[in-house]
C-alpha cells in the first residue's frame, strides 16, 4: 500500500486528527518544491521515495525523468525556508548525508544509512505518524516507527537515523 493512501485512513482514527493537516504532494517536480514549501509552509516536511548512493533525493524534472537534488542543494533550500519548518523526514535510501546537512538549518532530520526495504519504510511512516497523532514526541514517534520494523520482523530497522543538533527532539510535540 503507498505510503499517500495509508496515511489519510490511518490518522481517522486517530486522537488528535484534527490537529493535522496534511497535503500530498505526488510526483513532486524540481520547479514545484519550494512553491509547495511557501504554498503549505509545513511543520513536517516528509519525502518518501528514492535515494541515490551519493545522498541525493530524486524528484521528477519537468519531463518526467529523475532529477537528482544534492545535499547541499536541499541544504540551501530549507536554510532559507527555515522559518516553519521543524522536522525533515528522509524516507529515502542514503538520505543520512543530507540529513545532516539539512540539521544544520531545521530542529530535526530524519535519513535512512543506507538501502531500506519498501515495506519497512512503510512501517516506519506509519508508526512515526501515528505516534504524534496520539501526541508524542518526535524522538518517542522516532523511536515507536524504529521498533514497529523490528516487530514486524523487517530487514532495516536500524537504517532510520534522527538528527538535532539544535534542540532535543524529546520537546519536539504537534498538538
Amino acid at each position: 500500500m503507498q505510503i499517500d493512501k495509508l496515511l489519510p485512513r490511518m490518522f481517522f482514527l486517530l486522537r488528535f486528527r484534527d490537529k493535522f493537516n496534511i497535503q500530498f504532494q505526488m510526483a513532486v517536480q524540481v520547479g514545484d518544491l519550494q512553491e509547495h514549501l511557501l504554498r503549505f509552509k509545513p511543520h513536517i516536511v516528509h519525502f518518501s521515495g528514492h535515494g541515490t548512493d551519493k545522498s541525493e533525493i530524486i524528484l521528477e524534472n519537468r519531463f518526467g525523468l529523475s532529477h537528482p537534488i544534492s545535499p547541499d542543494s536541499l541544504s540551501l533550500l530549507f536554510r532559507t525556508l527555515r522559518d516553519n519548518i521543524r522536522v525533515v523526514v528522509l524516507n529515502t535510501c542514503y538520505s543520512e548525508d543530507q540529513a545532516q546537512a539539512i540539521a544544520d538549518h531545521i530542529d530535526c532530520v530524519i535519513g535512512m544509512t543506507s538501502l531500506i526495504d519498501d515495506d519497512s519504510a512503510i512501517h516506519f511512516s506509519k508508526a512515526f505518524y501515528r505516534a504524534l497523532a496520539y501526541g508524542r514526541d518526535i524522538k518517542t514517534a522516532f523511536d515507536l516507527a524504529c521498533q514497529d520494523i523490528d516487530m514486524n520482523k523487517l530487514p532495516d530497522a536500524d537504517q532510520p537515523k534522527i538528527i538535532a543538533n539544535r534542540i532535543n527532539p524529546e520537546e519536539i510535540f504537534f498538538i
